[in-house]
Parts: C-alpha cells; structure tokens; sequence
C-alpha cells in the first residue's frame, strides 16, 4: 500500500495509511465555558485536506462539536484530497463572486497566492496564545512580516535509518551531512541495498530534501542584501553531496524518477539504508513494523546549521461572514485540548505545551527536538525557490552539469529580507546588528 505524503501540486495523489493510536476526546471545565445559547447565527466554515492518520474523522467531529458546547456557534468541517487543493484554492481566492469558506487551510507556499483574500490576524490573538506555538511555525503564517495565517499541522524532518544493518557494519549514526555520505557509501550493497535515498521526481521532496541539507550545512538562502544566495559554500557543498552520492553509487538508480513516497516504501522494504522523512513515515512503521529495527535521528548538520521546516497553515479568508467567530475558532482548535488529542493521533502539534501528547518514543523525541529549532524558509519566496531548487537537483544529478555550473545557470535574482534577520541569527561576516 503506498505511503502517503502531502503533494506537492495538485496532481499527485494521497493514499491511506493508519496506525494503532487511540483518539483522545478532550473536555473543557464547566467553569471555564462561556454560557451555551441556542444560537440561530449563521454558521461559520472550514476547509481542510485529509491527512489519513487513524482517527482523522473522529477528530474532526469532536472538533466541531467541542466548540459548539463552548462556544454555542456551529463550525462546518469540509474536507477533501490535498490533489484538489491548488484547483480549489485557485477558484476560492480567484473569484471574489464564487462560494468560498470563511476560513482555509493551505500550504506556506501557497500564501502568497492567497495575499490579495487573506483578512489580516494582526492584533486578533493575545501575545500570550501566539507565545505558545512553535516560533518556526508560526513564522510560516508571515508574509512579509504581516501574520496572515496560523500554522495547523507542521511538517518537521528527521533522518530514519537501518538500525540493524548500521549495527552489522559496526557504524555510529553520524553527525554531519558529509559523515552521511561516508556512511551511506559503506551499507551501499547495490541492488540489495542503497545507502541513501534521494527523491528527485517532481513534486517528490526533493526541495525539502536539498533544503534539509542546505541549512545542515548553515545556509541561507537570501544574503545580508536580501539576495538569494545558493552561490554560496554551504549551496556548493550540498549538491556537491548530492552528486557524490551518484557518482559512489551509494544512492538508488534513476533517482529522478523516485518520490520521496516511494523512497519511503524502498526504505520499509529494507532496499535503502536511510532516508529524509516526515511523521508520517514513522507513523507507518509503527503501524506495520519492517523486519528491522527503525532508527529516527535528526537530520546530521554541522555547527552553525539548523533544521529546515515547512508547514500547512490556516487563513481567514476576507469574505469570512464573522472574522470575530473564525479568530475565536482558531483559539479553540490551537488550544491545549485539542491539540493533545491530534498529538495523541502521531500528528506534530503547533502548540509547544501538547508535544507530551505525542506517541512515546526515540522517534517522537527528534520531531519535537525539530519542532524546537526548525525554521521555514520565507512563504513571500519559496513558492518560486522550490522548483528552482528541483531544476538545480535535476542538473546536478541527471550529470548535465557540475554542481558550480549549475549555480552558475541560475538566471533568476530574487529578493527577500535577508534571512538571518527573519531566523533571528547572528549576522554574517560580524556585519551590522539587525
């Protein structure tokens, strides 16, 4: 049964996978809920994609209906296939005379597409609620420094590997991307196994995959003059890593027609060693246990490197038929009960106090570590940067050209705040203070 994984566009498919997870209803004091009127107000709507984690539709039900008991208002769930998103988003925020909800989740890439019918959230949250989500992914809902979403589920990464088999060869999970390298080259056994998976099939993760590496390495991607900066050691040093693990064959064949799916599927299979992975792949195994021991590290950096993050966000669209009631539902939905209960589900919450509701586990430990410390990069920009990205993989991997002369090809010049400010880091070659 394949995999499944957020599309990337709204072409690629989604499948279903569970795993044996209890859904927990949560309960608000009676003390703490505002009196219950039998309102005939009309109600308010949201628009989500199916995750198809074990308990999905009983979430979502106890969703609606707890904020019914607290609250007296009636929140309409309507939910679909992420292949339907970018059609649906684009007819939603396109025609201002079509039906559209009040409130819609979208992936950060999209925001900038859906700027122009996105309502504001400055000032409609409390200083003290937005301190409580994760600070990388709240920054994914700013466009431009101005919030225009919150984040819904988050989208960390970590390093999965063959336990069993690391441990025939004698090898340490490593440390640094190039120890990856080293390590993926000594369990490569081609076609038994390989090393290390790369997706590179479009729409297959291998933006996310470069990024994860790119700033492993402690890159950014726009410079102190706001520019965009692969032509850089850290931009350099990671395709030069994807190209070395073409040319030592500790990679799989034809890696640009692999997704990032089926790479999860090879590496379950126990056909590859390690692979780059979201929740849901651990998940999956845990679902259905592989013949060998999964490992879950984070993504191998050197000092000065920080983790790369993504996320699924929420806005409320400017046509909402009550902004006030679509801010308070969202206070409800990112509030500590129900996110215990997604978290308990084996789905990353967005709020830093519920993380102890996720699954126990090594595995679980390293996503709320990534939680922590990932950063995202701009959502003004990285709906352009990640086919740039894929068509800089294809080059560099498909052999038509080295890692420098690839760089050297890029013809787009984009400009973004320089990224150190946004990622609150240290200024670069001791320059100015932000």
């Amino acid at each position: 049964m394949p995999v499944p994984r957020r599309p990337r566009d709204a072409n690629f498919g989604t499948a279903a996978v569970v795993v044996a997870v209890p859904v927990l209803l949560w309960t608000v004091p009676a003390s703490a809920a505002p009196p219950t009127t039998a309102s005939n107000e009309t109600p308010i709507s949201l628009q989500v994609w199916r995750y198809h984690f074990q308990g999905e539709p009983a979430f979502l039900a106890e969703l609606r209906e707890g904020f019914r008991r607290v609250t007296g208002r009636k929140v309409e769930l309507y939910d679909g296939e992420w292949s339907d998103c970018a059609r649906r988003v684009n007819d939603w925020t396109g025609r201002s005379a079509e039906y559209a909800p009040d409130m819609l989740v979208v992936q950060d890439a999209q925001l900038p597409d859906v700027l122009g019918r996105a309502a504001s959230l400055e000032g409609r949250f409390t200083p003290s609620f937005l301190a409580s989500l994760y600070p990388g992914a709240l920054a994914q809902g700013r466009v431009q420094g101005v919030l225009v979403a919150l984040p819904w589920v988050p989208r960390p990464l970590a390093l999965y590997y063959n336990a069993d088999l690391l441990k025939e060869k004698g090898l340490a999970p490593h440390a640094t991307p190039q120890q990856l390298v080293e390590v993926a080259q000594k369990l490569a056994d081609p076609p038994r196994v390989y090393g290390f998976g790369l997706p590179g099939a479009p729409a297959g993760g291998a933006a996310d995959c470069f990024m994860a590496l790119f700033r492993a390495f402690g890159g950014l991607l726009f410079d102190d003059r706001g520019r965009l900066s692969l032509d850089s050691d850290a931009g350099r040093r990671t395709l030069d890593l994807f190209s070395g693990l073409m040319v030592s064959h500790a990679t799989q064949p034809e890696v640009l027609t692999w997704s990032d799916a089926e790479l999860a599927q090879a590496f379950l299979a126990g056909r590859v060693a390690m692979v780059i992975g979201e929740p849901w792949l651990l998940r999956a195994a845990g679902n259905a246990p592989p013949a060998f021991t999964v490992g879950v590290a984070p993504v191998p950096r050197e000092k000065g490197g920080f983790q790369h993050l993504t996320t699924d966000c929420v806005i409320i669209l400017d046509t909402a038929r009550d902004i006030d009631a679509c801010t308070q539902f969202l206070q409800y939905a990112l509030g500590p009960g129900p996110q215990r209960a997604l978290a308990a589900c084996g789905v990353p919450p967005v709020r830093r106090d519920a993380a102890g509701g996720l699954p126990k586990g090594e595995g679980w430990e390293v996503y709320v570590q990534a939680l922590r410390e990932a950063r995202g990069p701009s959502a003004s920009t990285w709906g352009e940067i990640r086919p740039l990205l894929e068509n800089l993989l294809y080059v560099t991997v498909s052999g038509r050209a080295t890692p420098q002369e690839a760089i050297d090809a890029i013809a787009i010049d984009l400009l973004d705040d320089p990224e150190y400010v946004r990622l609150g880091l240290p200024p670069p070659r001791g320059g100015g203070k932000p």
